[in-house]
């Protein structure tokens, strides 16, 4: 900083030179002193030609003493001008002075901060100092407020700017967690619609329902093997002991054996027109979420089992995983649960001693190797259903023998009455009616099972409870299996199954019927109303023919002992 002062001509000019470098400032804070240490030089005044008019030095200096050999000269300190303890002003160049002569030789010294003026002339150098460090800090404290409020002012658009960028993050992630609640949600209600369908499968089921959850192009479904019910052979992976179906028809297909497998339950001799009722849940709130693909686990209850004859009720708990595609249908889906403990279920609700009387067979070798208790016929999976094999027991129930049908006639002959005409109107519509919920699932090669009436060769009219299996051979349906599980009389006066007629029968069936005896050795009972279900109980007011007596008594179903 560089201080001019003149001195009016008057007087002896002096001229006083105070160079305050600032560097020296720099350097000394680079090398661990403050700003606020830094002393700067005293400022010399040196009256000139002095030698020559002590008066003009005392002029200049009013309180010195007369000069004298050995004393030194007296000195004036000014006081100091530092620079500002911020880079940034040192780096700012100083401003310029601005003198002006006042009248009478007066002095006055304008700047900007830190000179003196004619009011400072009768203070004291410290109270000088006090009032320049004042003046300098006031004018700090302004710098630094001003910095603070643009400091503040860019804060505040940092901290809007990343307030918005912290809105929009969360209105996004808001945005995809509602889509994803939505998707899921969707999810979930396809799933329950997979469910639904299934437990209320029915003959006049429209195939459209399934479809809309289900991809037409690429749906499939894997599962453990189930034998319990029916299935075609060419779905089983013997290597991991899985089915695969593949396909919408082939869903709707399993959908109708466990239909049927489910119906075998009812003990038609106590309820012959009995449906089993059971119902999936679905147990979301534990289900995990990755992409496309859900995993929950789901449950099945039969509800009145019990109710139609059963010893329990069937229960059965698992796990899916189940991918969809994007436009929320099922492209695969895995089912798994235990296959074994179910069977055991299944063998105690129906009870049977071993679990080979609750297999189905799929393929015609091993419907071949079984010998059956019930009335069974196979036919060919083509038009007319050529009869090709039957048992004793159809050939007792029906009239007709193994020659007069096998290779020649199909089950159409059991519907020809042969003259009789003890059906009405009203009978005859329901019949058809039957027949058709019997051999619609068949025409898709599904499983099936109904209530019809049918005719002896004699012309008698009986309702029979049947469940049609389709048989595979090579991986293809080439025929299907036909099992009677349950027979009733109808007379001329039964339309509505309310009282029968008792008839007496031939001498030959009485002698047959004397010579039947149970294992308890009572004879045993006749009935216009028999069951060949294993869990039937026989009338003791009726007439039964010596077919239904041996079928009851050899077919007996041993319940288990409680």
């Amino acid at each position: 900083m560089l201080l001019i002062i003149h001195i009016p001509l008057p007087h002896l000019a002096a001229t006083i030179v105070h160079i305050a470098d600032p560097s020296s400032a720099t350097q000394r804070r680079m090398s661990g002193g403050s700003v606020g240490s830094y002393q700067p030089r005293a400022v010399t005044a040196t009256p000139h030609h002095a030698a020559q008019n002590n008066n003009t030095a005392s002029s200049i200096i009013p309180h010195a003493a007369p000069s004298a050999v050995g004393m030194a000269q007296p000195t004036i300190k000014f006081p100091m001008v530092s620079a500002s303890d911020t880079d940034a002003t040192l780096a700012q160049p100083p401003p310029k002075k601005k003198t002006k002569r006042g009248g009478g030789g007066s002095l006055v010294l304008s700047s900007s901060a830190g000179e003196y003026s004619t009011a400072d002339e009768g203070l004291t150098p410290e109270q000088r100092r006090i009032k320049h460090n004042r003046e300098r800090n006031r004018e700090h404290a302004k710098n630094t407020r001003l910095r603070k409020k643009e400091y503040v002012e860019r804060l505040k658009l940092s901290v809007d700017e990343l307030c918005r960028e912290r809105d929009n993050l969360v209105s996004e992630r808001a945005t995809a967690a509602s889509l994803m609640v939505e998707v899921h949600s969707k999810r979930v209600d396809v799933l329950r619609s997979f469910f639904a369908l299934r437990a209320s499968y029915s003959v006049s089921q429209k195939r459209e329902l399934w479809s809309s959850i289900l991809d037409e192009s690429s749906f499939t479904c894997r599962l453990p093997v189930t034998p319990y019910q029916s299935f075609p052979s060419s779905e089983v992976q013997v290597s991991n002991c899985q089915r695969t179906i593949a396909g919408v028809d082939s869903m709707i297909g399993d959908a109708a054996a466990n239909y049927v497998f489910l119906d075998s339950i009812v003990d038609r001799g106590q309820y012959p027109d009995g449906k089993i009722k059971f119902q999936y849940t679905l147990v979301t709130e534990e289900s995990v979420v990755s992409g496309n693909q859900l995993m929950a686990r789901w449950a099945m209850s039969t509800l009145n089992a019990k109710k139609c004859g059963a010893n329990t009720e069937l229960h059965q708990r698992g796990m899916l995983i189940c991918k969809f595609n994007s436009a929320h249908k099922i492209v695969n889906l895995e089912i798994m649960f235990d296959v074994m403990a179910f069977m055991l279920q299944v063998k105690m609700a129906m009870g049977y001693n071993n679990f080979n009387d609750v297999v189905i067979p799929n393929t015609v070798q091993t419907c071949g190797q079984k010998v059956y208790d019930y009335p069974m016929v196979m036919t060919l999976a083509n038009r007319p259903y050529t009869i090709v094999q039957v048992n004793e027991r159809w050939e007792n129930l029906t009239g007709y023998k193994k020659h007069e049908v096998v290779g020649k006639r199909s089950c159409s002959i059991l519907q020809q009455s042969n003259g009789s005409s003890d059906a009405s109107a009203s009978s005859k519509s329901r019949n058809r009616k039957d027949m058709n919920q019997l051999m619609g699932p068949v025409l898709f090669q599904r499983p099936s099972c109904a209530m019809v009436v049918n005719y002896t060769k004699t012309g008698r009219r009986f309702r029979q409870y049947v469940t049609i299996y389709p048989l595979s051979t090579d991986s293809n349906v080439t025929h299907y299996f036909g099992l009677t599980t349950f027979v009733q009389w109808l007379g001329q006066n039964d339309e509505n199954k309310d009282q029968t007629t008792a008839k007496k029968p031939p001498p030959q069936q009485q002698a047959t019927k004397n010579t039947n005896n149970t294992k308890d050795g009572s004879s045993q009972e006749s009935s216009s109303s028999a069951s060949i279900n294993p869990n039937s109980t026989s009338s003791s007011n009726n007439t039964i023919s010596s077919i239904d007596a041996v079928a009851s008594s050899n077919l007996k179903r041993k319940k288990p002992s409680k």
